[in-house]
């Protein structure tokens, strides 16, 4: 499929998918990847205006549904496709107190427009990890 985007042509697979595989991501995949993406860049905008050095600055996100089967159409399956739970995890690699890194990362939760609309209906289990 193809959803246009600011111009441009964004491919996408369906919202589900179990093989993990292809070169088209899924539209879960899409959503997850961009969750983690707006956290990371409020991150680095946040270290950048401080003026700390930075290394690294990574996201790994996944999430669960609550019953993908009800998405795909199985007779007699019941509930909601919705995401259940999502996880986050962030990695910091920068030049700085461990506890001046970590709240950077708060702030940048805080700040994030995405994260601050999805914590009302998710649940979002959040880790950081700096080195």
């Amino acid at each position: 499929m193809v959803a246009p985007l600011r111009g441009e042509e964004l491919r996408v697979r369906d919202a589900v998918s179990f093989d993990g595989k292809g070169e088209i991501p899924s539209a879960l995949e899409q959503f997850f990847s961009s969750y983690g993406a707006d956290l990371v860049a409020g991150v680095l905008r946040i270290l950048r205006a401080r003026r700390v050095e930075v290394f690294s600055v990574e996201a790994v996100v996944s999430g669960e549904l609550e019953n993908a089967m009800v998405h795909l159409g199985v007779v007699g399956e019941e509930g909601s496709p919705r995401i259940r739970s999502m996880s986050i995890t962030i990695y910091v690699s920068a030049d700085g107190a461990v506890g001046d890194l970590e709240e950077v990362v708060e702030v940048a939760f805080d700040r994030s427009p995405l994260h601050q609309t999805l914590k009302k209906s998710v649940e979002i289990v959040r880790r950081t990890v700096i080195s």
